[in-house]
């Protein structure tokens, strides 16, 4: 390499720096690894570089990067007469800065099918023009961020492009971003704007959901951005949370039979991914998805009514009712009921041990709810355990057994997963939480007759 070029590199460890002779002014650096040990495949790898011996070369620098791109993504979204022209159309038709960002975002991700390169995998000069993309109807994530932009500014918003990486932003990851710029670590471009329903500074991200999400989520919650031109990094953070909400009523008789009522609520990701699904049914595939949800509960469970999902609100709903005979076991006075879903799989670990880093990552929450309703002349003889908040890293829970209105019986859980790395040595930490949620006793109850 150049003598003269600014050269910024880091190696680990296990990796030994020479430097060689150069000819001609150049110089040259040599890394080299050895007696590497195997690396086993497991499920949940973070980035190779994140846990091998590695290397990190860069001579470039973010901000003279973010502010080169930017002018030519700008370029390509100037002066964009049928783009620009759309997008006053569809403002003016819509009932509110919000229903406007939507029904643009809406119309982009109807239009101009995804296809192409990334990002960094072509010149600057090769960036389409909004009106071009917008005529031939397809493009990489850069063509589509470019028409969205211009749209956007000719709806009297004040767009912004942010790149977004695959990566969380969790320290270990971001250093080595920030310290070491490389292109390929932005591979898809978005744009931003100002949320115009917030009472804070808070920003709508577009360009990487469909026309089924809700507006202000992304599949980029909690990852590295770069916004242009400051071409300083940053965590993703939009006003939609990934989660979802279950809610069981569940009413048992003296023989055992249930009528159990499921209803779920669906937020950020969540809400774009189960829309999708359902609106991209067919009534076969529908009543079939029916019959499994059913069988999930019990092989014996009968509807009663159909399936119900509604997505023109927010959250997502998807519900329904079931008659569910031989639910509980009778056993002379008693009656033994496993309660639904109390989130023992919603982190699903499949090997007692590890030998190399755990990786979560995205953020993700999900809480459940049972109201438990028992028959007349029974008592609760025994309830599911609680469990008191507990923390593992980069997840926690935490379990709740009330009594509730009417002799009733209420269970609350919540497990939440936040992005990041578990180092192999504290996997087993990760593990015994998630055994000691899905334990049986956390979801057994016993019923007893005839006990005042």
């Amino acid at each position: 390499m150049p003598l003269r070029v600014e050269l910024r590199h880091n190696e680990d460890g296990a990796v030994t720096e020479t430097a060689l002779p150069g000819k001609r002014g150049r110089r040259i650096l040599e890394w080299t690894a050895r007696d590497a040990p195997a690396v086993p495949r497991e499920e949940q790898q973070p980035p190779w570089w994140a846990f091998n011996p590695t290397v990190f070369v860069s001579s470039g620098a973010w901000p003279r990067y973010a502010a080169e791109l930017e002018a030519a993504l700008r370029r390509a979204a100037a002066r964009q007469g049928a783009a620009e022209a759309k997008a006053r159309e569809l403002a003016a038709a819509a009932r509110d800065p919000g229903a406007a960002i939507q029904s643009i975002r809406d119309f982009v991700a109807r239009n101009v099918r995804e296809a192409g390169p990334a990002l960094h995998e072509l010149p600057r000069a090769c960036v389409t023009p909004a009106d071009r993309t917008l005529r031939e109807g397809y493009g990489n994530t850069t063509d589509r961020a470019v028409l969205l932009y211009a749209m956007l500014r000719a709806a009297g918003y004040a767009p912004q492009f942010v790149l977004a990486s695959s990566a969380p932003g969790v320290p270990a990851l971001r250093n080595a971003l920030e310290t070491f710029p490389a292109a390929s670590a932005f591979p898809e471009a978005l744009v931003r704007v100002r949320d115009p329903q917030a009472a804070e500074v808070a920003y709508l991200y577009l360009g990487d959901t469909d026309q089924y999400a809700a507006l202000g989520a992304t599949p980029h919650t909690g990852r590295i951005g770069l916004p242009l031109p400051e071409g300083r990094l940053e965590v993703i953070e939009p006003p939609r949370d990934d989660q979802s909400v279950v809610d069981y009523a569940l009413a048992i008789d003296e023989r055992g039979e249930a009528r159990l009522t499921r209803k779920e609520l669906l937020f950020g990701n969540a809400f774009g991914r189960e829309h999708r699904r359902f609106a991209e049914m067919t009534p076969e595939e529908r009543r079939r998805y029916f019959q499994e949800m059913l069988g999930a509960v019990s092989q014996a469970a009968e509807a009663e009514g159909e399936l119900r999902t509604d997505f023109t609100g927010y959250p997502g709903l998807v519900e329904f009712t079931a008659r569910v005979p031989r639910y509980a076991v009778r056993d002379g006075e008693y009656l033994y009921a496993a309660l639904p879903e109390m989130l023992g799989g919603f982190v699903n670990l499949k090997s007692g041990e590890r030998r190399t880093p755990l990786y979560f990552g995205a953020a993700a929450r999900r809480k459940v709810r049972v109201r438990l309703e028992l028959p007349a002349g029974f008592r609760l003889e025994h309830a599911p355990e609680a469990l008191p908040r507990a923390a593992a890293p980069a997840l926690e829970a935490a379990a709740q057994v009330s009594a509730a209105d009417g002799g009733a019986l209420a269970l609350e859980a919540e497990v939440a997963v936040t992005p990041g790395l578990v180092p192999a040595a504290r996997y087993a930490e990760v593990l015994k939480l998630t055994q000691t949620l899905a334990h049986p006793r956390r979801r057994t109850a016993i019923l007893r007759q005839g006990i005042p």
